[in-house]
């Protein structure tokens, strides 16, 4: 005999088959790819119980974006970058069975570029140098130059090098640079950038003045007159083993106490904007302007001293190769004489003529 409660086991099974065959499963879950700064594509995966009549509707922050659609992915744009969603999926099969897959995901920041600049040390190419941040995947980067593609897609040191040419180097370079992360994320920046010659150290030049400091003197030319010039000078008596005398000096005249020796050796740097230091050297030979190396025996303390080509020249009243000799001057009472006895002579032959003329009349 089959007792109650196998039969109720029995009914409960039957009953829960039956519920089965008439509620069929619909089940899926969500996805997400080509999340950017700005977008997003949302997708319904692993569906199971779905058939031809099956919609989604899919809502972010609680917003319908795709409607009811038999889509199984929704692209969504225009978003907020490096911002926080939610997000909803709702299916609907044949069957009109429902389920609900719900979600979240974070948009990456919007590439920037944050810096940019144009550096220019030699005469022959300037960089072009940048920093960014931001964007999903790895940036890079296309930079034009006068409206001609220098750089493209380089991801390299965040510089791109342009060559510069006798013509181009004294010009102003319009420059644009474009910055790009995938898969959506982009930044430009477009600027001027002037380029110059190097400049120059010429004609350095050394004096010894009287009171036995040496006089320098230099000129320069090019560079860039709007920014800052100025030099870094060296000096010894030993070629090769020069000490720094000024690090920074912005004047074209130097003088130079307490030397010795009669050979001086100078090297000037200049320093302009982003140039590296360009230096030119000089050598000064001052023997023939010596009687000793002391501040005093060059031209003998009575002149200066113009390098051994030029040699002394001498304060007035002295002469001579080193100065050493005085000028002489001629007696001032002597002069004064040789005008009263030319004088008299002179009216004495006068009066002589009248007389030999009036006697000639008488006779």
């Amino acid at each position: 005999m089959i007792s109650k409660n196998l039969i109720l086991l029995i009914t409960l099974f039957v009953l829960s088959l039956s519920i089965n065959a008439q509620t069929p499963v619909f089940t899926f879950t969500t996805s997400f790819s080509e999340i950017g700064s700005f977008q997003v594509s949302i997708s319904a995966d692993g569906i199971v119980g779905g058939d031809l009549q099956t919609n989604f509707t899919y809502y972010v922050n609680n917003t319908i974006f795709c409607d009811n659609t038999p889509n199984t992915s929704c692209f969504i744009e225009e978003l907020l970058s490096n911002s926080y969603y939610e997000t909803k999926v709702v299916g609907v099969n044949g069957n009109g069975v429902t389920n609900t897959s719900t979600g979240s995901f974070t948009t990456a920041s919007q590439i920037v570029i944050t810096s940019y600049q144009g550096v220019q040390t030699l005469n022959n190419y300037f960089t072009v140098e940048w920093e960014s941040t931001g964007g999903k995947d790895a940036a890079y980067y296309e930079i034009s130059v006068n409206g001609t593609s220098m750089c493209q897609d380089t991801t390299a040191d965040n510089y791109c090098e342009v060559d510069l040419t006798p013509e181009t180097v004294l010009s102003t370079h319009s420059i644009e640079l474009k910055a790009f992360s995938d898969p959506d994320s982009s930044d430009s920046k477009t600027f001027t950038f002037q380029t110059y010659k190097q400049p120059l150290v010429r004609n350095i030049s050394a004096t010894i003045i009287k009171n036995g400091s040496i006089e320098l003197t230099w000129t320069y030319i090019y560079g860039n007159t709007s920014d800052l010039i100025d030099f870094g000078i060296d000096h010894g008596i030993i070629e090769n083993d020069l000490l720094i005398l000024v690090e920074r000096w912005e004047n074209t005249t130097l003088y130079v106490d307490d030397f010795e020796g009669s050979i001086h050796y100078f090297e000037i740097a200049v320093y302009n904007a982003n140039f590296d230091g360009y230096e030119d050297e000089a050598f000064f030979n001052f023997t023939s302007c010596v009687t000793n190396n002391t501040a005093t025996g060059f031209c003998s303390g009575n002149g200066i001293c113009r390098n051994a080509t030029l040699g002394c020249s001498c304060d007035q009243g002295w002469e001579g190769p080193l100065c050493s000799t005085k000028t002489v001057v001629p007696n001032s009472s002597d002069s004064k004489s040789d005008e009263v006895s030319f004088a008299f002579t002179l009216e004495s032959s006068i009066f002589i003529s009248l007389l030999l003329c009036l006697l000639s009349l008488l006779f």
